[in-house]
């Protein structure tokens, strides 16, 4: 009875809906951007330099130096282009600096020189981009010229001569660029140009070290004084030099004032030549002084050393030969000072007599 009842509701029940498929979600293709057009490469850097070179050199005639500056200058293919009382300034090629140095070092005594390079091929390269896009825009306001109205031509026209004066200043400074990257500048001086004097007293902790200094020398020889010159030693005065007729001085001067003299100075603290040169060469180039040279130096009865300095004095550039002997308890100390060219003149005279010398 039962499984009749269950037979006879599943024959009659309602059958359960069967749910819609799902959608086919659409297929959707892609399709790449087109890419964006490439950037032109930038323009290369220009090796381009700017080459300088300063030389300050003693001689003995500087109008003649002069014109021989300009004359090398000219052989290498360049030409002058300022000249001063105590200077002249020439170009040329870059390849030839060297040669140009070369030939200037034989007209004297080269006392100082330094050299520069400015890279310029930046900023060339600048001046380059920026000249061509001022052309390209030039080119788009001529296009509009054309198709101006009465109204608008009047401004365009404006704007054109705006960007024509803005070419110009470019093609200017790359002109300018292009000729100081072709030509170096050789500036050549017959005295230093800052002309303030070495400082008179320095930061050595020996006194007398202190107290070496060239204007000092040269105001007690022209003041008719001979100084702080005490001097125990056998000394032989230089030819063309008139001494100082007074007692246990050593002290004489050039008809063209290059003056001499000899001191000697207690070896205190007890130290050797080396020692002694180091400090004394240390406390002049703080002071301002150049060292042009220094080496040994041979007396009839000593070896020494000998500085060669040069600073300016007043107007003019003064050389000062200072020779340093150490014996035992005692310093012997040389020096011999006046305008550059003299006192370069009369070296030979000086150190035959200090070679005669018994220090």
């Amino acid at each position: 009875m039962i499984a009749w009842t269950l037979l006879a509701a599943l024959a009659f029940a309602k059958p359960k809906p069967v749910p819609p498929p799902l959608p086919t979600p659409p297929i959707v293709v892609t399709t790449p951007a087109p890419a964006a057009p490439a950037k032109p490469a930038p323009a290369p850097i220009p090796d381009v330099e700017r080459l300088t070179a300063s030389i300050v050199v003693q001689v003995d005639d500087r109008d003649v130096a002069q014109r021989a500056v300009i004359a090398d200058a000219e052989a290498l293919g360049g030409w002058f282009s300022a000249l001063g009382a105590q200077n002249v300034t020439v170009r040329v090629p870059n390849a030839k600096v060297p040669d140009m140095v070369e030939r200037v070092r034989k007209l004297g005594e080269v006392v100082d020189r330094s050299f520069g390079r400015e890279a310029l091929g930046q900023q060339l390269a600048d001046a380059r981009s920026a000249l061509a896009a001022r052309e390209e825009v030039l080119a788009r306001y001529y296009e509009v010229l054309g198709q101006a109205g009465p109204d608008s031509v009047v401004a365009v026209e404006s704007e054109i001569d705006r960007v024509i004066r803005e070419m110009e200043s470019y093609q200017g400074r790359i002109r300018a660029l292009e000729d100081r990257g072709a030509w170096a500048q050789v500036d050549v001086s017959f005295q230093f140009r800052d002309r303030s004097a070495p400082a008179p007293t320095g930061q050595s902790s020996f006194a007398w070290i202190n107290r070496v200094d060239l204007a000092l020398v040269l105001a007690d020889f022209r003041g008719g004084r001979v100084g702080e010159t005490t001097c125990v030693s056998e000394v032989v005065i230089p030819e063309g030099f008139a001494a100082f007729k007074v007692k246990k001085h050593v002290a004489a001067v050039s008809p063209d004032d290059v003056a001499f003299r000899v001191r000697t100075l207690r070896n205190k603290p007890p130290a050797d030549l080396a020692f002694w040169t180091e400090a004394l060469r240390t406390r002049l180039v703080q002071a301002g002084y150049t060292l042009l040279s220094e080496g040994d130096l041979s007396a009839a009865n000593a070896k020494g050393h000998l500085l060669e300095l040069v600073a300016p004095d007043g107007q003019k550039d003064a050389r000062w030969m200072i020779g340093l002997f150490v014996d035992g308890k005692d310093i012997v100390v040389v020096e011999a000072a006046g305008e550059a060219s003299k006192t370069l003149a009369r070296r030979e005279a000086i150190l035959a007599a200090i070679g005669k010398s018994r220090l």
